[in-house]
């Protein structure tokens, strides 16, 4: 099985989305993951969220900014 770029997953993303905020939502689960399994950038956190599990999101309401990182070290 050929290896499939980013422009093949975020065009599979989209064909499955059954509205705008679906693919927003997969969208950041995508970005999520590629901060935590790239090796390059999982060294540079110690931890990525989404923001509503970010546990200091609470009360703050919904932010435009959907991810959350910690521990920078690079």
């Amino acid at each position: 099985m050929p290896a499939r770029t980013f422009r093949d997953v975020l065009a599979e993303l989209d064909a499955d989305a059954q509205s705008p905020a679906e693919k927003g939502r997969s969208f950041e689960r995508l970005v999520k993951a590629f901060l935590e399994w790239d090796k390059a950038q999982a060294r540079r956190f110690t931890r990525v969220w989404l923001w509503r599990d970010w546990p200091g999101s609470a009360g703050l309401g919904p932010w435009r900014n959907d991810r959350v990182r910690h521990g920078e070290t690079a």
